[in-house]
């Protein structure tokens, strides 16, 4: 959060995720700020809870950190998994590319 402006993030519209996986393959979250949701997105299909989980846990510890109160609207916050209705590769090899184009 030390490049966003004024250093919140909760200032800014979305904030991307990029995951490796392993060393092989990547996944995106984004985290739609203003309407306080966090989505997965990824080629292969995986719902990738935990990856929102821990996004989630690490904006209410950064709110914390920066603003020095606990985040409010928690229950507000919705985490959704990879949708059916994301885009999935047709290969092994084009996840790095799919998370640029598509998140």
């Amino acid at each position: 959060s030390k490049k966003a402006p004024g250093k919140n993030l909760f200032n800014l519209d979305k904030v991307f995720f990029p995951i490796n996986q392993g060393g092989m393959h990547w996944v995106c979250a984004v985290a739609f700020m203003q309407e306080k949701r966090i989505e997965m997105f990824d080629s292969m299909g995986s719902p990738g809870m935990e990856y929102l989980e821990s996004i989630f846990q690490y904006l209410q510890d950064d709110h914390k950190d920066k603003q020095k109160c606990e985040m409010p609207d928690i229950g507000d916050w919705e985490l959704v998994p990879c949708q059916s209705s994301t885009p999935r590769q047709r290969n092994g090899f084009d996840c790095g590319v799919f998370t640029c184009m598509f998140a």
